[in-house]
């Protein structure tokens, strides 16, 4: 079976994104124009409004679903000092420093956002999965 690039995980050869480390498994897939064209409108919502919580986390998710990694990580952390108990937030902020390469600072943000929200189901998956790769890699 192949492996996920991100996670080192077992994946099945359809799949298009990892089903442990929600990783985009490479394909031939360009990044989407809607997306951009979102991201543009958004990026201009904050430019008017950086306080608006919810136009940063617009702009961000825009910039996630195209593979802006690192863009994606600034306005999540705008929406982190803005609405501290979004646990949503903290998970794409999680994704994106795997993403990146600094699983180190994923994992102090998965340790954050359990602290704003214990219970959260997609943030202990994502503990259980940087546990496993931290692991793997120690």
């Amino acid at each position: 079976m192949p492996e996920c690039p991100h996670c080192g995980l077992e994946i099945a050869a359809e799949d298009s994104f990892c089903k442990h480390c929600g990783g985009k498994i490479a394909s031939e897939r360009a990044r989407s124009q809607t997306m951009d064209a979102l991201a543009r409108e958004f990026q201009h919502a904050v430019d008017e409004h950086p306080n608006d919580a919810d136009a940063q986390y617009s702009l961000a998710l825009s910039l996630f679903y195209n593979e802006h990694w690192a863009k994606a990580e600034a306005h999540l952390r705008r929406v982190i000092e803005l609405t501290p108990g979004f646990a949503d937030t903290y998970a794409r902020l999680v994704v994106c420093l795997v993403r990146l390469g600094r699983a180190e600072e994923a994992v102090a943000a998965v340790k954050a956002g359990l602290a704003v929200a214990p219970e959260n189901e997609d943030l202990l998956r994502l503990k259980g999965q940087l546990d496993e790769l931290m692991s793997k890699h120690a």
